[in-house]
């Protein structure tokens, strides 16, 4: 998953993988030289060359980072979805955001999910002196005019 995150040149270098230059996404530290990079940007790495990018030895094994330290500042990276959260909580705050109670924003008294509000905002009676619903009043009155 791609985040876009708060004050990303405030981001460690150290939390950066040397081939995307992105916060690391599943760490993995190479055995001999314990750089450490995305696990999918080293797999695909390890597809083109069998040697770790830093310290240039084939045959090395990667292993996932474990190290509390690393992995809980890379939680605590802010993202944004249009209001900040932490990256670890971002799926979850998505999820909720998505099915959260929200009201319509012209003060219909319209209340529902925030994914149904689309489909509101273009009926909304309190939107109605909007220029589509100005041309569909006008068409409408043209044909009950010429029909009776």
């Amino acid at each position: 998953m791609s985040f876009k995150y708060v004050n990303e040149d405030g981001i460690d270098i150290e939390l950066k993988c040397p081939i995307c230059y992105d916060p690391l996404q599943s760490p993995m530290n190479c055995d001999l030289c314990g750089s450490t990079y995305c696990k999918k940007c080293i797999s695909h790495w390890l597809k083109e060359r069998l040697a770790c990018p830093l310290c240039q030895q084939s045959g090395n094994q990667f292993s996932p980072v474990i190290c509390l330290v690393v992995i809980n500042q890379l939680k605590r990276l802010l993202v944004q979805c249009g209001c900040q959260d932490k990256r670890e909580e971002l799926s979850i705050h998505l999820y909720s955001r998505r099915r959260r109670t929200i009201y319509c924003p012209n003060g219909c008294n319209w209340r529902n999910r925030r994914q149904n509000l689309e489909d509101h905002k273009y009926f909304c009676w309190k939107n109605m002196f909007s220029i589509r619903w100005c041309c569909f009043w006008l068409f409408l009155s043209i044909l009950l005019y010429w029909y009776y």
